[in-house]
């Protein structure tokens, strides 16, 4: 194992160290702070929530980034009027000196056609959200309907599933079946 996967192999480990429960963040305003692309470009928030709502599949594990990746896929499928993320999130100082590392690791795995959607968080953003949505379960995606207003109004932690993917797109179409399945 080279150097760059062992580094990056070391972060995950010990960001696993300060797992924070899994709870759900339904109501609440998605935190404020600045996210970049894979292409580099800034992503910051609440601003980036003023053209309409989000969806953000928040992984925080490469099994977890599979799950978000389905459902962001499924989403540009059924729904492709809405902004729909994968949002990697590496939370504590590790995420802070390793995050140019993961990135590039990100960077060769995605296409470029999904660099522009596919975005990082590292330092108090990634702490923020760790903490608002949990870490419990880290090999699910945390999927998460934001609203234009910065509130949460759809959460998923359960996994990737067609029936999930129906209940947020019919809560996006504005015939709410509830806040999701949780």
């Amino acid at each position: 194992m080279g150097w760059r996967p062992a580094l990056v192999a070391a972060a995950f480990l010990l960001s696993a160290c300060n797992i924070v429960p899994s709870r759900v963040p339904l109501g609440e305003p998605f935190p404020a702070g600045t996210a970049r692309t894979l292409d580099g470009d800034p992503v910051k928030f609440p601003d980036a929530l003023s053209e309409g709502p989000v969806v953000l599949a928040i992984a925080y594990t490469d099994e977890a980034s599979t799950d978000a990746r389905r459902w962001v896929d499924a989403i540009a499928a059924r729904k492709p009027t809405v902004r729909a993320w994968r949002m990697h999130v590496t939370p504590g100082t590790v995420g802070i000196l390793l995050g140019p590392f993961i990135d590039d690791g990100e960077r060769n795995r995605t296409p470029e056609r999904e660099r522009a959607t596919t975005i990082a968080a590292y330092g108090d953003l990634a702490d923020a959200v760790a903490t608002q949505t949990g870490m419990g379960k880290a090999e699910r995606s945390r999927v998460l309907l934001v609203r234009a207003d910065g509130v949460i109004a759809w959460f998923c932690d359960t996994g990737f599933a067609d029936a999930r993917v129906d209940d947020l797109i019919a809560t996006l179409s504005g015939s709410d079946s509830g806040p999701g399945p949780r």
